[in-house]
This record gives C-alpha cells, structure tokens and sequence, in this order.
C-alpha cells in the first residue's frame, strides 16, 4: 500500500445537510417575491366598444332614378369634382317602352311634386313677407307720428320756459301772485317729462323698425335659398335623363362641388333606379372613429387617452392594429342609424370620438372598398392598475 501524506485518518466523507431554517427562508423569500410582482406589477385598465368610420361634413349621395348601364364611370374616391361636371354616363338600350314610359312618369311626378313643394314655400314665404312689410309700414307711420309730437312738445316746452322768465320778471314787481308761478312751473316739467316718453317710445319705435328690416331680409334671403334649391334638385333629376337622342343615354351630373367619398360602381355594371353612383363631401375627413362604450364609462375615459381599433370584418385590417387619441366624449345616448348590430337599440351608450393617427390613417383609406359606417372593436386605454386587484376582480 502507498502511504498518504495528506493527514488521512480515515474518517468517512459526510456533506453536511441543508438545515430546515434555510428551506423557510428560500420559502418565504420566494412567496415574498410573487406578491411583490402582483402588487407591483401595472397592466393597463381599457374600455371597450364598438365604432364605426366616421366623416365630418359627409355630403349627399348622387343616384339615378332610371336602370340601365354604366357606359362611363368619370370619377375616383378621393378626386375633387366641381358642381355640374359629370360624374357618370348611363346607357339605357337594355330597357323596354314600358321601362321608358315608367322612367318619364316618375321623372314627371318627381319635377311636379319639387314645382308644388317650391310654390307652398314661396307662398308661404310671399305671406311672410306681405306681413313683416305691413310692420315695417306701421311701425314706420308710428315713428314719423312720434317725431311730430316730440316737436310740437318741444315748442310748447320752449315756449312755456320764456313764458316762465317772463312772469319771474313781473312777479318781482307784484304782479302775478307766487302760486301762479308754482303752476307755471310745474306745467313746465310736467311737459318736459312728456317729452322724455315720447323720446323713449320713439327709440323704442325705431328699434322694432330696426329689428323688422332684418327680419325681412332674412325672409327674402330664404325664399331665395329655397328657389336655388328647387332649382338644384329639378336639374338633377333631369340631368339624370338627358340624353344625345333623348332615349339612349343619360348623365349623372354633380350637384354641388366636393370631394368623391364614395364610387361604388364600375363601368359595365347593370344598376337598378336609385341606385347610389357617388357621394360627395365638403372634405376627406376620413380619419374620425365614432364609439360607443357602456355606460359606466362616464367619468373614466377622457381626452387625450389612447386608443387601439380593430377593423375586424375588413380582411385587409383585421390583423392592422390602427392607434389614435380621443378627442371628444359625449353624455349618453341612443345608438344612431348606423347598423350597430351589436348594440341594443335601446341601449345608452357614451360616445367617444377618436382621431386615428396620421401615420395610419392611410391604411384606411387606401387598398381597400372604404365606406362610411364601417365597424370596428375600439379598446381605449385610461389608465392602469395592479396585476393582483386584475385578478381579483376577475374572480369576483
């Protein structure tokens, strides 16, 4: 055997063990550990709803009352057409004489329902007139009427005032008793007292004269707008059925400038009567979302918080998370006239809007068949809380 030089005296190898106070510890630093991170750890609070694509200023839709063809679409989302430029042109060969005589008898209806609705409103607008200018007249009468009194009251004034300096003088001397004077004297304020009324009466007078005149103007101002419109409207409809030969082809033409919002048709397409070919807007403001939130979201959403919308139903977005801030938050309210199936229609809901950011708001407007009312889940973050009261709530 070798000797070893190490000082061995053959006493076993024992580890020594992990005592039970250790194992607490690790224990208890562990637990201490996971409830910190619950307390500590932050996950945002959000509201959510459902909104839809909203545009500030969307104008009206322009539709033909005949069917026919789509010969020529001459307009794009987006481009800006001026009032009169024509937007698209219809041929009608696929329909019959029936279809014809029906198209004109509707035009025909048409035209004279605008002429009657535009002669009730200039009737009531001549009868409107008729009557402010018969104020006009008599407040007039009464002004001129006011202004000759207050002139011969002003003379009699006068009049009495040198009358009174007159008797002052002779009273010194005897001549007329001082309760003479006294009368005299109050003959004269009274007098002029009568004079300030009519003064006032006067302005009175002249504000009413003053307030008619822009009554009247307003009146004429608004029959003017209603014959503008008649007009704008007849000229529509028969737009809508003019034609080279007065059969064949017809030309939708723009009834007031704007930009295109919407152009749902193609030429070559086969469209019923009233059919919209186009809608036309004062602006592109395309950007905005309308959501409704539940009710409890009074009070906790506000401008300024962020919010995520998810277009869900359009293939194209549905995996495109679009961002924006909340601009303006409303009290309750019914759901509108948009098709909100999700939402009760008798449901008071709190409407929020929300202005997506610049950077996506391209997404919803190129790439895609974009339109007015489309549906999306919007999630608005206001704020944050702790993880543990998460899941206690949860539990709950």
């Amino acid at each position: 055997m070798i000797a070893r030089n190490d000082q061995f005296r053959g006493d076993p190898l024992i580890s020594p063990g992990i005592s039970a106070t250790a194992v607490w510890c690790t224990i208890l630093m562990i637990t201490v550990a996971l409830v910190a991170t619950l307390f500590l750890s932050r996950v945002p609070r959000a509201v959510i709803g459902i909104g839809y694509l909203d545009s500030e200023g969307v104008g009206s839709d322009v539709k033909s009352i005949s069917p026919g063809r789509i010969k020529t679409i001459k307009v794009k989302v987006g481009q800006w057409i001026n009032k009169g430029d024509t937007i698209a042109i219809l041929d009608h060969d696929l329909m019959s004489a029936t279809l014809t005589r029906a198209r004109n008898s509707t035009v025909d209806r048409q035209i004279k329902s605008l002429e009657i609705n535009a002669d009730n409103a200039e009737a009531r607008s001549e009868l409107l007139k008729s009557s402010v200018v018969a104020e006009i007249t008599k407040t007039s009468s009464r002004i001129r009427s006011l202004q000759s009194r207050i002139a011969l009251q002003s003379r009699r004034v006068a009049t009495s005032r040198d009358s009174l300096t007159r008797i002052g003088a002779l009273s010194s001397r005897g001549f007329v008793t001082r309760n003479e004077i006294d009368r005299r004297e109050s003959d004269l304020i009274r007098s002029e007292q009568d004079v300030l009324a009519l003064e006032s009466e006067l302005a009175d007078a002249q504000s009413d004269l003053a307030s008619l005149k822009s009554k009247l103007k307003q009146v004429k101002i608004d029959g003017t707008i209603s014959k503008i419109d008649y007009e704008e409207r007849a000229a529509q409809i028969i737009s809508d059925h003019q034609s080279e030969d007065g059969s064949r082809q017809s030309w939708l033409i723009a009834p007031r400038s704007g930009y295109i919002t919407r152009a749902p048709v193609s030429a070559g397409d086969v469209i019923s009567a009233n059919y919209v070919v186009a809608s036309i807007a004062k602006n592109q403001n395309l950007n905005t979302i309308k959501a409704y939130v539940p009710a409890s979201a009074i009070g906790v959403i506000r401008s300024g918080q962020r919010a995520e919308i998810k277009f869900d139903a359009v293939p194209s977005l549905s995996q495109t998370h679009v961002y924006g801030r909340v601009i303006r938050v409303s009290g309750l309210t019914l759901r509108d006239d948009l098709p909100l199936a999700s939402i009760e229609p008798n449901q008071r809901n709190v409407i929020c809007e929300i202005l997506v950011d610049d950077a996506r708001s391209k997404s919803l407007t190129e790439g895609i068949d974009r339109k007015f009312g489309m549906t999306a889940k919007v999630t608005v973050i206001t704020g944050s809380q702790s993880l543990i009261s998460l899941l206690l709530k949860n539990a709950n």
